[in-house]
C-alpha cells in the first residue's frame, strides 16, 4: 500500500525528478517507483517550455498501451491540443484516486471521478 504521508513533503519544481522537488511527471514516476511498477524513462530536465513536455509525452506513448484509469496508469491531460500535465492513478482502499502535482498546491489527490469532471482531455497510458 502507498505511503501518501511521504508526500505531503513534495515542493513542486520545474523538470524535477528527486523527490521531494517534483514536478508533475516526477510525481508520475515516484508514485511508480512506490508501487513496485517498472520504471519509466525520467526524461530529466524536460519542461513544458517550447512545448518540451508535449513532444517527449507523445514519442513516449508510441511506446505504451492506452488503458482505464488503472493504478499506476498515467494520464495525459491535453489543452488546446498541447499535453501539458501528467497525473498518477493509483488505489487506495479499493477506491481509484489520481495524484497530481502542480505549482500552486504542490500535491494534491482526487478521486478518478472529481478529476475527470475537471480533466475531460485526459488520456490514460500503461
Amino acid at each position: 500500500m502507498i505511503d501518501l504521508f511521504k508526500y505531503r513533503e513534495i515542493v513542486w519544481f520545474d523538470g524535477g525528478r528527486d523527490f521531494p522537488y517534483l514536478d508533475c511527471y516526477g510525481l508520475v514516476l515516484e508514485f511508480r517507483k512506490d508501487l513496485g511498477l517498472p520504471t519509466w524513462p525520467d526524461y530529466r530536465g524536460v519542461t513544458k517550455h517550447r512545448n518540451q513536455f508535449d513532444q517527449e509525452a507523445r514519442e513516449f506513448i508510441r511506446t505504451r498501451r492506452k488503458t482505464e484509469p488503472e493504478s499506476g496508469a498515467m494520464g495525459l491531460v491535453t489543452r488546446a491540443g498541447v499535453i501539458n500535465h501528467a497525473v498518477v492513478c493509483f488505489d487506495f482502499s479499493g477506491i481509484l484516486y489520481v495524484a497530481e502535482c502542480n505549482p500552486v498546491s504542490n500535491m494534491t489527490i482526487s478521486t478518478v471521478s472529481d478529476f475527470m469532471r475537471k480533466n475531460k482531455n485526459t488520456e490514460w497510458w500503461r
